[in-house]
């Protein structure tokens, strides 16, 4: 918490017709009939370094002007009722930051050509168990024929959960990175082996707190709440214009809304081929829907736990693992229709192998969610 000091000056002149006690003439000082008496009232003003919206609409902290230029940030808009500034934070290559709210860009820094570009997160206190990264524009190199990243990619460390290796187009996305109360600090980086003209990115860090409700559940590389969303898996492109990447093996997590008892899950399109659902190991042949319960989905596969058609308490759990090339309940199905469970946490998990390279159309995909009253 910061504070300002505002000092305002107010005069009073004050005359009195009551008489001053005679003055001390053994010490011949003078006598005063009148005085004009002066005082100033100090108002101290505190703010928190909350999160605030700049005017360009990013994200910024509440800082005093002072403050904002001492950190290398730029004023843009007001906060706490005028008396601060919303500082925005915009660091390049070989930067790191102690402020919350800080945006990591590379619209020019690295640019077109091949290097490596590298930002620093410290933790502005040992309260901080979580820092999440929002990619806000996050543009590199696709992923080779395989879906390993050997060209462009997006390196994390610091996190005890493990980030897998990041490339493609991934605007929109975000991951949790998990600290714990260390005061190590996290470390992004950006290798690119190879140009790539459209190269760019915008990824901004919030750090949060312990205690605090936005936390991760562990585990957790993405989170999401609200009773409906969407989510995707990182490189996803419409009409499975891009390939998922290989050696995938992470959490999607949905909180459980109060007064909410299930979750169904949807491909965002639900037509096939070229929906919104491709996780692949095979061929044409088996472009259908595939699950657990007929003996496949061994290499490549989401899973929902118990998955099945109705929102009601499954007496058995027989699916788990779903593949192909739509998402259902039923083997073979060439339209998607809803997975829904009961089983708590809401959680989906994408795994995948080494090598796509045999696999056909392995898209990735693109599913909304839906939670159910009790």
């Amino acid at each position: 918490m910061k504070s300002i000091m505002l000092l305002v000056f107010m005069s009073l002149f004050v005359s009195s017709s009551a008489q001053l006690p005679p003055a001390d003439t053994s010490r011949n000082i003078p006598r005063v009939s009148d005085r004009e008496g002066k005082f100033s009232i100090f108002t101290v003003v505190k703010f928190d370094n909350a999160a605030c919206t700049t005017s360009t609409g990013l994200n910024g902290t509440c800082f005093t002007a002072k403050e904002c230029t001492n950190v290398g940030g730029s004023g843009l808009g007001t906060c706490a009722s005028g008396f601060g500034v919303c500082c925005l934070l915009s660091l390049g290559c070989d930067s790191s930051t102690s402020v919350n709210n800080t945006y990591f860009t590379g619209l020019s820094t690295l640019g077109t050509g091949t290097g490596f570009c590298q930002h620093t997160i410290n933790k502005i206190s040992s309260n901080v168990c979580q820092i999440r990264l929002d990619f806000d524009q996050l543009v590199l190199g696709a992923p080779d024929n395989t879906g390993n990243c050997n060209s462009d990619k997006l390196i994390v460390t610091g996190s005890s959960l493990s980030v897998p290796s990041i490339c493609g187009s991934n605007a929109g996305q975000h991951i949790y990175l998990h600290t714990g109360m260390s005061l190590s600090p996290v470390t992004i980086t950006i290798s690119a082996m190879a140009t790539f003209t459209t190269r760019a990115w915008m990824i901004r860090s919030s750090q949060i707190c312990c205690d605090s409700l936005s936390r991760a559940p562990d585990g957790c590389l993405q989170y999401y709440v609200g009773s409906s969303g969407t989510f995707q898996s990182f490189n996803w492109q419409a009409a499975e214009a891009g390939l998922h990447l290989a050696n995938q093996r992470y959490s999607i997590c949905v909180r459980k809304e109060q007064g909410f008892c299930s979750i169904c899950y949807t491909q965002c399109n639900t037509a096939s081929p070229q929906g919104s659902f491709s996780v692949f190991h095979g061929t044409a042949a088996t472009f259908g829907a595939l699950t657990s319960a007929t003996g496949t989905c061994q290499n490549d596969f989401i899973t929902i736990p118990c998955g099945q058609a109705t929102t009601t308490a499954a007496t058995a759990c027989t699916m788990e693992r779903f593949c192909g090339g739509t998402l259902a309940t039923t083997a073979g199905a060439l339209t998607g229709t809803a997975v829904c469970t009961t089983v708590t946490p809401f959680v989906v998990n994408f795994f995948t192998d080494a090598n796509e390279n045999a696999d056909f159309r392995s898209g990735g995909f693109c599913l909304t969610y839906s939670q159910s009253p009790c």
